[in-house]
Parts: C-alpha cells; sequence; structure tokens
C-alpha cells in the first residue's frame, strides 16, 4: 500500500516496510536505517537532504525514487546492502569526501542516474561502491569522484580540470 507525508526528518531507528512512502516536501535524513522492499519517493516538487555525522543505511532490496534534488554534506557514509537500488532523477549533489559504501553483504547495490550526479566541494575523494548506471550527467567539480563499483552508460562525463573522475571495479 502507499502513504505519503509532507515531511520527514529521519535521525535514527528503522524505517521498514514492502509498501510506497512519498514525501511530497522534505525528507532530512541524519541517520538511521531504510530497511525492506518498499519504495521511498522523493518526487520533483520535493527534497531529500542527507546531512551530519551519522551513517544513513539502506538494506534489504529498499528501492529510492528521487526526482527532487537530493544534498549529501557532513561525515556521514551512505551504507548499503542487500540489493537496494537508487534511482535518481534530479540531481544528487554530494558536497563532501565520503563513502556510498557497500556493507559486503547480499547483492550490490545499483544507482541508476538518469539526472546529474555533482561532485560541488570537497578537495578528497567521494567513493561510489554501488553499480552505477548512467544515461544522465555526472560533474566533477572539485576533488575525486571514484566509481569502483563498475556499470555502464551512455551519459555525459564533466570533469573540471583541478578534479578527478576515477573508474575501477
Amino acid at each position: 500500500s502507499a502513504a505519503g507525508v509532507a515531511t520527514l526528518e529521519f535521525s535514527s531507528g528503522t524505517l521498514s516496510g514492502t509498501g510506497e512512502l512519498t514525501v511530497t516536501n522534505a525528507m532530512n535524513w541524519t541517520g538511521g536505517t531504510i530497511s525492506g522492499a518498499g519504495t521511498l519517493v522523493i518526487p520533483a516538487s520535493g527534497s531529500l537532504v542527507l546531512s551530519g555525522a551519522n551513517g544513513k543505511r539502506l538494506q534489504n532490496g529498499w528501492t529510492m525514487l528521487v526526482t527532487g534534488p537530493t544534498t549529501w554534506s557532513g561525515a556521514g557514509d551512505i551504507e548499503f546492502f542487500g540489493g537496494c537500488t537508487w534511482n535518481n532523477a534530479g540531481t544528487f549533489e554530494a558536497q563532501n569526501n565520503q563513502f556510498f559504501n557497500y556493507l559486503n553483504s547480499g547483492a550490490v547495490m545499483v544507482f541508476n542516474n538518469t539526472g546529474t550526479f555533482v561532485k560541488s566541494a570537497g578537495a578528497g575523494t567521494t567513493t561510489v561502491e554501488a553499480v552505477f548506471d548512467n544515461s544522465g550527467a555526472v560533474t566533477v567539480q572539485s576533488g575525486t569522484v571514484a566509481l569502483n563499483g563498475g556499470g555502464v552508460s551512455s551519459g555525459n562525463f564533466n570533469v573540471s580540470a583541478a578534479a578527478t573522475l576515477a573508474f575501477a571495479g
């Protein structure tokens, strides 16, 4: 079944289920686990803010469907295991030097980028260990983006002169 809320503040604990949850305005995720075969939808009218020092964990088949903007800042990694999927059709902006981290359990996450993935801040490395399938655009404005999980691309890669895009996997 489907449910909807205007805003969601998620800082700890576990959100789990098999249905669809739509956040129409803003989700602020500072920690905690999202688990199960459900889907979290952030429409174009909404936004997703990942911030703070705590990890944000996706597990056990969860799907993210994000068409609104996503901002990832702070020292907290995004952690995943168990075959999750992240569908980005908006702008995903990494403003840090953290890990999109596979926890070595179950199927690897797939990050489907049909929108724009941007690293806009941080002189260090933002590491993506998910399979990264890109039919949109990847823009590296600062530091390094390391795509370590493999994947395919029919999209664009734009790297500023002072930045690096690295492929492995």
